[in-house]
Formats: structure tokens, C-alpha cells, sequence
């Protein structure tokens, strides 16, 4: 969307004189207006192969005061962008934006630079096996800026396109968040397309624009998600959106080229006159493996609500774990918002129970019914909380609201049945005088099933100092499975999963820890925001389940739980 009020010739210019290559060991900045440069080609390893290429790209900016400025930070891999621009002056005053900040792989169609250290591109999308993108990002924006967080990718009938798109060609934009503006042309669909959202493997929904005859003649299409997220941390198949495309395009899009992938914010229309605003990308990396196996076409997803409740904002938002032991029942609810929100959770109770304590939550009645609000620390992006209530299982329903609007409800259908069974409950054994926890299995069946969700806790030995700290969930498609990992810790730690996989089993993607290999072993430690109190991370396998033997969790080198399979 960018080149719409940009000539070619502009870019080129652009391209030419202020791009320099960087073998990143300190920060790297780029300034507008400045001596900086606007453009910089990042290697992220010293290999001597640009990673990534990153752009102020003020393209429809004539004059400003202020300054735009990215950075690039190597020991936080971090990408940075702050804008405080008053008293614009476009270039072409009918335009809808002024500029693209944006870092990008691959080779962009408006000038002759490539980055392929994270993937090789330009690639004919029929060569395309899927790949995933990961990464963290934040935006804060005046909110009378018109903005997005958006990526974008031009397909081409050109192998190396390089003086830009055409008649024939598909710019392809993926809306993560906006405010205040919208993409070109209409809406002519809505779409569920899988991707992991704050460690989440689930199915988004997007709506779908499309126009023909943009710029030179090429097709444009966008897909914005249709609950806005303005911080997240991701994990994205670009091909998966290829794949979309293909069914509104009498175009073979396997004949064409993907030339390039990017990651920016647009900004601006006619009447702005300033811009004021920041974002950061952190750890971004790209693994050549499809998000998901491909002969699945979508994640069966194991959450507390399916995608497929029409009435719900956002399914899949809202987490329940029950622990009870007959007199009582504890409740530990995870809420997966994307940003931070002033949210309220409703808990409806069976007839003669009451709430007796909860934690990290302010609670009022409302006409019967308890309401759960954040405290002032605990408004997300992730949020969580607990209650405990009298009787063995007394809450009739949980409701997640967000700006007035019901996001998700526990339990869905398909469980209103299994409660009982689906609980963790404790019991103590006499002649050990050990505690063990019961194994729950959360198994759907019907005529057409495809996958199994298994929800287990741990195995109980003498040699562990906690167990029930570890639980595991297995959602198994047969030619692959996601497994979620859930710990409870009581506090913050430097965790270590370890786990040890059989071939042909494989680990693939993996989302919300750091993966290492050790001795044998696949080591997943916490990404910095996920020590606890409790943490949850989660990783696909390519391969049978089955070939997953244990998983133990160690704490300041202390074994604390071990899982096995039933």
C-alpha cells in the first residue's frame, strides 16, 4: 500500500543513496530527517548475509518537524521506532498515508537490496512449503492518528522484481491492529486462519478487502484481524494467506513470485498533521517449517471454547483449570487478551455455594452473580487469577466481557457434560502418605473425528519435590500433535522443561520459551515475561505423539515434576 503515492523513480533514489550495510554489533540507527540514512541492511550473526533490511520509508512526507528514529538493539534483538512529527507537509495531500516504517526479508519490488539470511526469497509460491514468522511486538499511538501494525507481501510475475509491481501482481497486506483507517477497496469475506497468539496455537478471524487496478494495475488484498491486537507475541504462516487469496483471483498464483515479507505501520490521511508514535519488534526469526502439518489445514484446537461459537468476540481467550477435592472446588482462569484491558470476568454459582477467598482479582455481586475485575497490574496482555467456592464443582458458568462484549464463555457445549471428569482432584494415599494427582482425560469422539484432546497430569514418584506442577495437554491429528505445557510454580523462576523425543518424532514449532538441545534432551526455558507465578508454553510435533517419552520440569536444579504417557 505504500507505493500507491510513490513513483518508482522516488524509491530508487531512495534506495541508492541512503542504504548501508551493518554487521550488527552495536545499536544501529537510522534517522528522518537526518544524516543517519533511512535505510540499513541488519546481519543479525556476522555470517556475512544481510537478515533483514529495516526502513524509515517516509515516502509521502515532504516537510515535518520532529524526527523519526529506528534502532536496531543486537543484545535484546530489538527493532525500535519512535515518530514525533508536528507541522506535516505531504507530498501528495490526497494520499491516506506518509509513510511505512518498517523492517522487512526477502527483496522488496522498489529496489534492487536483498536480505536472505532468514529465508530465501524471492521464491515461486508453488516451491512454498509454508514457513512461520515469530515475533513480539507493542505499538502506542495518539489516538487520533490514524495507524496500523500491518505485513505485506507482493507476489510477481517477475522472478526479482526491482522497479517495482504491475498489472498482473498481488500486493498482499495482513492487519494485526488499526485505528481510525482502513484498507483499500472492500470487504468481501470473513476467514479464520490458524496462527499462535501469546503462546496459543489458534484460529483468527479476519475480514477480507480486496481492489482491483491499484497504482500500476496490480491486486491488492488486505486481511485484518477483527479484534485488533496492539501488542501480542505471534507466530505466523505467511503461505496460509497465499492460500486465501488463491480462491478470489482467477490469477494462478502458483505461477507467481513472493518476493519479499514486511512488517510496519502505515499512517496518516489528508488532514493529519502530526504523527506521534512508537513500537518495538523483539526476537524475530523465522523457521522453515509450516505453521502446521500439511495435511492439516487447521489447529483442532484444545481450549476451553471452539471457534466455531458464531456469538463469541474471541474464543479460545478464556482458560479454566478445576481443582476439587469434594468439599470444596479451586478455580484458576488465564485470560488471553492481547492488550492491556479493564476487563470483567461473571461467575455464575450453583444454588447454596459461595466464594470463600480469591487472588489477583477485585470481586462485587451483581443481581446474584460474581464479577471478577482486574487489578490495576493485572490487565493484560495475559491475565490471570483464581477463586476458591464451596461444594464440588458449583460454578455453572464463566463469562470473559471486554468492552462490553462477551469474548468467550466456559464451559462450551462440548464440555458441559465432562466437567466432573475434566478436574485435577487430590487424594492422599495412607500408606505412603504421598499426594497424587489423578490423570484426567478429556477425550471428544464422533463418526468424523480427526484428533483427540488428552489433558494429563503428572506421575507422582517419591524424587519430586512438587508434584502437580506440571500439566500436560495433547491435541493429536494424527500426522502430528500440539502439546501445551501449563506450570505452576507459586512464584518466579528460571525454569527447565526437559524433553525427551523418540524418532521419527520430531519438535517443530515451538511458542512463549527458549529451545536448546542438551545430552539428548530438547530444553525449553522462559522467555523473560514467563517465569510464573504460573507460565505456559507449548511446541508442535511432526511424527507420531507418541514418540514424546517424558517431560520433567526442574527448578534451581531441583526436580520438581515428571510427566509420562498413559
Amino acid at each position: 500500500m505504500k507505493s500507491i503515492a510513490l513513483g518508482v523513480s522516488i524509491l530508487m533514489i531512495l534506495a541508492v543513496v541512503s542504504t548501508f550495510s551493518v554487521s550488527a554489533q552495536e545499536t544501529t540507527v537510522l534517522e528522518f530527517p537526518g544524516t543517519q540514512g533511512s535505510t540499513a541492511l541488519i546481519d543479525m550473526n556476522g555470517d556475512g548475509i544481510s537478515d533483514f533490511i529495516m526502513e524509515i520509508n517516509p515516502w509521502n512526507i515532504q516537510d515535518a518537524q520532529g524526527k523519526q528514529i529506528m534502532e536496531y538493539d543486537p543484545n535484546n534483538n530489538e527493532i525500535r521506532f519512535s515518530s514525533n512529527l508536528t507541522d506535516i507537509v505531504p507530498k501528495n495531500s490526497d494520499r491516506w498515508i506518509y509513510g511505512y516504517p518498517e523492517v522487512y526479508f526477502g527483496s522488496k519490488p522498489w529496489n534492487s537490496k536483498v536480505a536472505g539470511g532468514l529465508l530465501k526469497l524471492p521464491k515461486k509460491v508453488s516451491d512454498l512449503s509454508g514457513f512461520t514468522l515469530k515475533f513480539e511486538y507493542s505499538l502506542e499511538h495518539d489516538p487520533n492518528l490514524p495507524i496500523n501494525l500491518a505485513m505485506e507481501t507482493w507476489l510477481t510475475t517477475d522472478q526479482l522484481a526491482t522497479s517495482g509491481v504491475k498489472a498482473g501482481d498481488i500486493e498482499i497486506m495482513v492487519w494485526l491492529y488499526s485505528s481510525k483507517l482502513n484498507p483499500a477497496g472492500r470487504k468481501i469475506d470473513t476467514v479464520t486462519v490458524p496462527m499462535i497468539v501469546n503462546g496459543r496455537l489458534v484460529n483468527e478471524s479476519f475480514e477480507v478487502w480486496k481492489m482491483e487496478g491499484m497504482g500500476s494495475g496490480w491486486t491488492y488484498f488486505a486481511f485484518r484481524l477483527t479484534t485488533p491486537l496492539k501488542s501480542a507475541e505471534i507466530g505466523i504462516d505467511p503461505t496460509l494467506f497465499i492460500k486465501k487469496v488463491e480462491g478470489y483471483i482467477q490469477t494462478n498464483v502458483e505461477n507467481l513470485y513472493m518476493q519479499d515479507w514486511e512488517i510496519g505501520t502505515e499512517f496518516g490521511n489528508p488532514t493529519t498533521t502530526s504523527a506521534l508514535f512508537n513500537w518495538t519488534i523483539r526476537n524475530l526469526e523465522v523457521n522453515e517449517e509450516a505453521l502446521l502439518p500439511s495435511s492439516t489445514s487447521s489447529p483442532e484446537q484444545n481450549q476451553t471454547s471452539p471457534s466455531n461459537t458464531t456469538n463469541l468476540i474471541k474464543p479460545g481467550s478464556l482458560d479454566v483449570k478445576v481443582n476439587s477435592w469434594g468439599s470444596a472446588t479451586q478455580y484458576s482462569c488465564t485470560l488471553y487478551l492481547g492488550a492491556q484491558y479493564d476487563w470483567s470476568v461473571k461467575v455464575e454459582l450453583k444454588d447454596g455455594s459461595e466464594i470463600t477467598s480469591y487472588w489477583s482479582a477485585d470481586a462485587t455481586e451483581e443481581n446474584g452473580t460474581v464479577v471478577f475485575t482486574p487489578k490495576s497490574w493485572n490487565r493484560g496482555p495475559t491475565a490471570s487469577f483464581g477463586f476458591i467456592a464451596s461444594g464440588d464443582v458449583p460454578v455453572e458458568s464463566i463469562t470473559l466481557i471486554v468492552d462490553g462484549k462477551v469474548w468467550d464463555v466456559w464451559p462450551n457445549e462440548a464440555q458441559a457434560n465432562t466437567t466432573s471428569s475434566n478436574q485435577t482432584s487430590t487424594q492422599n494415599a495412607t500408606a505412603t502418605n504421598q499426594t497424587t494427582n489423578t490423570t484426567s482425560t478429556n477425550t471428544t469422539s464422533n463418526s468424523n473425528q480427526t484428533s483427540t484432546d488428552q489433558t494429563n497430569t503428572t506421575n507422582t514418584t517419591s524424587d519430586t519435590l512438587k508434584p502437580g506442577s506440571l500439566s500436560v495437554s495433547i491435541n493429536d491429528w494424527g500426522t502430528g500433535g500440539q502439546f501445551n505445557i501449563n506450570l505452576d510454580l507459586g512464584g518466579q523462576y528460571e525454569w527447565v522443561v526437559k524433553v525427551k523425543v523418540e524418532s521419527p518424532t520430531t519438535i517443530g514449532n515451538y511458542w512463549s520459551a527458549q529451545k536448546s538441545e542438551e545430552n539428548g534432551w530438547i530444553i525449553f526455558t522462559p522467555t523473560n515475561w514467563n517465569k510464573g507465578p504460573t507460565a505456559s508454553f507449548g511446541f508442535i510435533v511432526n511424527g507420531p505423539v507418541t514418540g514424546v517419552k517424558q517431560i520433567i520440569l526442574e527448578v534451581n536444579g531441583e526436580l520438581w515434576d515428571i510427566w509420562t504417557p498413559q
